[in-house]
């Protein structure tokens, strides 16, 4: 059941700082309420990926956590639908309920002709004057507008490449993206 594998990746909550979310490399998604415990031993980690069938066995590459609510994350993998065919998708909003310790996981990757398709997601982030979402893809960076109706492509003169990273200047309106090979880069934002 998603066995072995490192964290490969943990993202702290903007507004708690008890709030910890992490992935490991073999797909498992965990959080914690209490990373602040004077004892790091009582720091306990809840695994919410089994309490759904929706979210993929494969690397989880980046977690956004909402900065206004520390139980809102967005989460994004790696690999092809063809491996886990059964849960497909790369892009997750999810919403924790720690009173009852499960996750919801809904798939973002959309339907018909503005869907994402199965291409591997290595990062995300949101706009949080607009809520749009931006992705970093293998082959560029792709934006879903706050109506959550498809995605389309984002990056205007930024070489089609691996975007491994994306970081937004929520206060600049700027958004900064590493390319894999082609130099770093910035988007203004609307």
């Amino acid at each position: 059941d998603r066995s072995g594998g490192h964290v490969s990746v943990n993202e702290p909550s903007p507004s708690d700082s008890n709030v910890v979310w992490a992935g490991t490399s073999a797909g498992r998604i965990f959080v914690t309420t209490n990373a602040r415990a004077a004892d790091p031993a009582s720091i306990q980690w809840k695994r919410i990926d089994p309490s759904s069938s929706a979210d993929p066995a494969r690397y989880p590459t980046d977690v956004y956590v909402d900065p206004s609510d520390p139980n809102h994350a967005y989460i994004t993998y790696s690999g092809y639908n063809h491996v886990t065919p059964d849960t497909p998708g790369h892009i997750f909003e999810v919403r924790y309920s720690p009173s009852t310790g499960t996750a919801t996981f809904t798939s973002l990757d959309g339907t018909g002709s503005k869907a994402l398709g199965d291409l591997p997601v290595g990062t995300i982030e949101r706009d949080e004057k607009n809520g749009d979402l931006y992705i970093g893809t293998d082959f560029g960076v792709a934006k879903q507008k706050g109506s959550r109706n498809g995605w389309q492509h984002a990056s205007p003169g930024i070489p089609t490449t691996t975007i491994p990273y994306l970081k937004i200047d929520q206060e600049n309106r700027v958004m900064y993206v590493t390319t894999h090979g082609f130099g770093a880069w910035t988007l203004k934002l609307s």
